[in-house]
């Protein structure tokens, strides 16, 4: 009579480093994972910073350039600038304090929000300080006038870990057509 070696299972050490392999590539799957849903996070933070600032600074820079005047320019740094627009209505572009935003104030009585309440104005040392918020209208010699616009944005969720958190610096110099 024979006897036949038919196994048809596995050893307990098969069995092990199975699951230890297993276990292995599952944490090395997770990790992955979750690296690239903070760097997707990450990238949606870092486009709604830009795209507030450049939404801004767009607005800015056609209503300065197309104005009639800006009548105090003194070149000095200040965290607004008013101007004369076209049709004789005034602008003014401000920082709001209480909402940390940047925002225009026409004719002293509408109010147009530049900045959405997704990103603000960092608060250190304080938000609507010229280290954050800086308008300044030089005259030239030939009596042009060129606004310099400068701010910064962040992401205004306080929950965000380090990583993240996005935090751009805006600049632009505007040359007025008229004087």
């Amino acid at each position: 009579m024979k006897i036949s070696n038919n196994n048809h299972g596995f050893t307990l050490i098969e069995t092990l480093v199975a699951i230890v392999i297993i276990g292995i590539l599952g944490s090395s799957a997770s990790v992955t994972l979750f690296s690239l849903l903070r760097g997707a996070s990450k990238a949606d933070i870092i486009k709604e910073v830009k795209q507030n600032g450049d939404y801004a600074i767009t607005v800015m820079e056609i209503k300065i350039r197309n104005s009639q005047n800006v009548p105090i320019c003194t070149g000095v740094a200040s965290n607004q600038l008013t101007i004369t627009n076209i049709d004789n209505t005034t602008s003014v572009f401000q920082c709001d304090a209480t909402t940390n935003v940047l925002k225009e104030v026409i004719n002293g009585t509408t109010t147009k929000v530049l900045t959405s309440a997704t990103v603000s104005i960092p608060a250190s040392p304080t938000p609507c300080d010229t280290s954050n918020v800086s308008f300044t209208c030089t005259p030239t010699s030939t009596g042009a006038k060129i606004v310099s616009i400068v701010f910064n944005l962040s992401q205004s969720s306080s929950n965000a870990t380090v990583a993240e958190t996005s935090s751009q610096n805006f600049r632009t110099r505007i040359n007025l057509r008229n004087k």
